[in-house]
């Protein structure tokens, strides 16, 4: 088993540390572009596992550098196989980046790396193909926040669709894929009032909510969520049913029996 499968099944940081040096001396010494582009991809991939971990944003930066470089050897080799996993990559750290720093301009690269990932896969992996069509649902719905554009409110809305045919009902992915859907629709309900968003919010929120384990950590804020929808169709529809789910959410939701607060969200 190497450092980076190692840290990925025990998760301690001495493998991906083991890693990152392995690899670096990997990219030093190998004359072969394909071994370059592979250093290259696991390199930046190491980068933004242990930044996931230890919050370094020299980590974030440096799985930046070294998938625009894996990127600029793919497109200058015949070989563009692993154009999409490469695209994918920046899309990511793209929208990495974006949580660490909120500068606009990451949002605009993850949309644009994470579509020419889709559009260049050729494997058609589905496994692969739903964790970035989520991705690019995220991407377009943070876009969205800043320029309401119907446009990327519909698309994130589509990608998340086309995001679950692709994932098998056991995907520990599912349950989130569920709730981002839920929760783009409820945003729509909420500009464009109609039946159809606010029951298909509902059904995808309190579907990925029975995927999840009991315990769970993000339970409490997925019931939260629901109950605020529910909430919202109890007054779109002035409906008691719906106010006793709402409340049946809540109650769930937190342990005390109260609503979390409204500040809170998934």
């Amino acid at each position: 088993m190497g450092y980076q499968q190692k840290f990925e099944a025990v998760g301690g940081l001495d493998d991906i540390d083991k890693a990152i040096s392995y690899l670096g001396r990997v990219l030093s010494l190998s004359p072969r572009r394909s071994l370059t582009i592979a250093a290259l991809i696991n390199l930046g991939d190491s980068h933004r596992r242990r930044y996931q971990r230890l919050n370094d944003p020299e980590d974030i930066d440096k799985a930046t550098e070294y998938h625009n470089l894996s990127l600029a050897h793919i497109e200058a080799s015949d070989d563009l196989r692993l154009a999409s996993q490469s695209l994918n990559n920046l899309g990511l750290v793209h929208l990495i980046k974006y949580g660490i720093q909120r500068e606009y301009s990451d949002i605009e690269k993850a949309i644009q790396y994470l579509s020419r990932a889709l559009l260049s896969d050729t494997t058609r992996n589905t496994a692969s193909r739903s964790i970035w069509l989520a991705n690019l649902g995220i991407a377009r719905m943070i876009r969205y926040s800043h320029l309401q554009e119907d446009d990327d409110m519909n698309e994130g809305i589509r990608a998340y669709n086309e995001a679950l045919t692709c994932t098998s009902p056991e995907s520990p992915v599912r349950p989130m894929v569920l709730a981002n859907l839920g929760l783009t629709l409820w945003s729509r309900f909420q500009k464009y009032a109609n039946d159809e968003d606010i029951q298909a919010a509902i059904s995808s929120m309190s579907h990925g909510i029975s995927l999840l384990p009991t315990e769970h950590p993000d339970m409490s804020k997925m019931l939260n969520t629901l109950g605020k929808i529910c909430q919202t169709q109890a007054e779109y529809l002035d409906d008691a049913k719906s106010l006793r789910d709402s409340s049946d959410s809540f109650k769930k939701a937190a342990p005390s029996g109260f609503p979390a607060s409204a500040d809170e969200t998934i």
